[in-house]
């Protein structure tokens, strides 16, 4: 009997051991699928910001593309408007050059007038003598007075009617015109573009450089264009025929005066040369 007893308490105490196990067992299935949930849901979460920063991040990226644009517009703009405003200083500086000419000139005539005038009272003999004639410059004048720079003096030969020496071509085959240009004098070049009777505007030196080709690489836009103005100009294609240097910058033979403004970088004579130059 009492073996009995005590193997129904043993018994007794096993279920009861077992049923606390199986309680257990629920609370912690329970909790593993409670944590599984949450973890779930955390991915769901975590997907669902990942999605809201990538519309983010596109739509930043779009706003950014837009505002890439418009810099790049204005950038345009500001280059355009620099281009028109240096065109402007080289026209007002071609300006001031002429008003500068015309007002010496206007002071060498009147200095001239003042000395007629205080010799008109003079009484000696020579007072009555007959003015001699002006004297024509020597043919060489002009060609001296640019290839020593002196711009005034040259503005004021190309003045007379007539101008000897206008047609010479000098050493290596330049005209005056290819003097004007390579001394920097433009507003020389530009008042020899305007004289018809300019016979040289198509002269090639030894390099088969035209005088385009010189006011393209020296940056001369206004001399440019009249020289394109010229109804005899007729070398607007013409390229190179020998190998040089310019600035330390070689200059492959068949460079024409396109190709010489685009690699010194002069964009608005680029812009002037493509539609003459191909």
């Amino acid at each position: 009997e009492k073996a009995a007893a005590a193997t129904v308490e043993a018994k007794t105490e096993l279920e009861q051991k077992l049923h606390s196990i199986d309680r257990n067992a629920d609370a912690a299935d329970a909790m593993v699928r409670a944590m599984a949930q949450d973890f779930k849901d955390a991915i769901a979460a975590v997907e669902q910001r990942l999605q809201q920063l990538s519309s983010m991040t596109q739509a930043m990226h779009a706003e950014v593309k837009e505002e890439v644009k418009e810099i790049q517009a204005s950038a345009k703009n500001t280059e355009e408007q620099l281009a028109e405003m240096t065109i402007q200083l080289e026209a007002l500086s071609a300006a001031a050059i002429a008003v500068e000419v015309v007002q010496a000139g206007k002071a060498a005539v009147e200095e001239v007038a003042e000395e007629a005038k205080s010799e008109s009272g003079a009484t000696d003999a020579s007072s009555l003598n007959p003015q001699e004639p002006v004297q024509p410059p020597h043919p060489r004048a002009l060609f001296d007075a640019i290839v020593g720079k002196k711009e005034r003096e040259a503005l004021e030969l190309l003045k007379l009617p007539q101008v000897p020496g206008l047609n010479d071509l000098h050493a290596y085959g330049w005209s005056l015109l290819h003097e004007a240009i390579y001394y920097g004098l433009p507003a020389v070049a530009l008042e020899l573009l305007r004289r018809p009777d300019f016979a040289q505007v198509n002269a090639i030196g030894p390099l088969g450089w035209t005088c385009l080709h010189w006011a393209a690489g020296a940056g001369h836009l206004h001399v440019c264009k009249a020289i394109l103005a010229r109804g005899d100009f007729s070398k607007a294609q013409a390229r190179s025929t020998i190998k040089c240097c310019r600035l330390g910058m070689p200059v492959p033979v068949g460079s024409t005066a396109l190709d010489i403004a685009r690699q010194e970088g002069y964009q608005n004579i680029v812009e002037l040369l493509q539609p003459h130059c191909r």
